[in-house]
């Protein structure tokens, strides 16, 4: 078994060359500039490729039987394109597509392509909570270029031999985090205070290293193929309890004080960040689906495992 992953030098894709490195797995790694981290300077495993719709896969794909798509044009916080879905559709749809067509032309024999759970949609409305059955409904950009990366996916898969794996995670936490968990880490550690204390929200997550251990199981996994899986830590939580956990593991006593919601999103709107605020008090909800199960899969840990290790990693960069 070789496995090539794409994004290997990204949070999740770190992650993933552990895992598949502990478990013997041979693989070849893709980065984007290796001068930028001597980790991936002159080492055989790695190979320097900038990916765009005409990249060239053919030398990369020799004697791979599996590519784990893991790069991608993700959330831009200040977007500066003129034309944001053209952006995101040139690398997470039109890259994605020449890449899997020259994986099905050089005989790669699986294809598991990293999207997001915004495909489902922004948010779930309790006790609703979001299905691989579920009509897809992207709302923003990003996710609108994953799911049009999805759909081209499922044509080349049944004009083809190539089996595909959709996972659609939520939001990923874990050591090294980036985004807006470490924005989240950043504010608890000034002990900033949150006007959240009225929301009562329940939100899905999953760690890092759980989620590279779902990915790992559906490289060979032969009833992985052709399915769409939502995966999360099942254990789902409100952004004030999130809060507070993170601020006791922090040794912060965290300032949680109440104001209206509708006031909330009256003053972020003020400030262009209403997408923002949606993202801390809207729920969103993932199933926890049968197909996980039947895949013998569960989370090797748990959100406070999880958020433990995350906070210790966090700290030891601050000291």
């Amino acid at each position: 078994m070789k496995v090539l992953v794409t994004g290997s030098s990204g949070f999740i894709g770190r992650k993933l060359i552990k895992k598949l490195e502990n478990n013997g797995i041979n693989y070849v790694g893709i980065v984007r500039n290796q001068n930028q981290d001597n980790q991936y300077k002159d080492s055989r495993k790695y190979i320097e490729i900038n990916i765009n719709e005409n990249t060239d896969w053919s030398f990369p794909l020799k004697n791979i039987d599996c590519v784990i798509h893991c790069a991608a044009r993700a959330h831009v916080i200040k977007e500066t394109s003129n034309k944001p879905l053209e952006s995101y559709r040139s690398l997470n749809v039109n890259s994605t597509i020449n890449l899997a067509k020259q994986c099905a032309i050089n005989g790669v024999k699986r294809f598991i392509f990293l999207s997001s759970i915004g495909v489902n949609g922004n948010f779930t409305t309790p006790p609703k909570k979001f299905s691989f059955k579920d009509v897809p409904s992207p709302a923003e950009d990003y996710a609108i270029s994953k799911l049009e990366a999805e759909q081209a996916l499922k044509k080349i898969l049944s004009e083809t031999d190539l089996e595909v794996v959709i996972i659609r995670p939520p939001l990923v936490y874990g050591p090294d985090v980036k985004g807006n968990f470490l924005r989240l880490l950043n504010l608890i550690n000034i002990n900033f205070p949150f006007p959240f204390s009225l929301i009562k929200n329940s939100r899905s997550y999953i760690g890092v290293d759980n989620l590279v251990d779902f990915i790992t199981l559906c490289i060979n996994h032969p009833d992985a193929k052709g399915n769409t899986f939502l995966v999360s830590d099942n254990n789902d939580i409100s952004t004030p309890d999130l809060i507070k956990k993170l601020a006791s593991r922090m040794g912060k006593f965290p300032i949680i004080f109440p104001v209206p919601i509708f006031l909330l999103r009256i003053i972020f709107s003020l400030f262009g960040l209403r997408k923002n605020l949606d993202r801390l008090v809207q729920s969103l909800q993932i199933e926890y689906s049968n197909k996980n199960t039947n895949l013998n899969w569960t989370p090797s840990k748990s959100l406070d495992q999880g958020l433990n290790e995350m906070i210790e990693s966090y700290q030891k960069k601050k000291i």
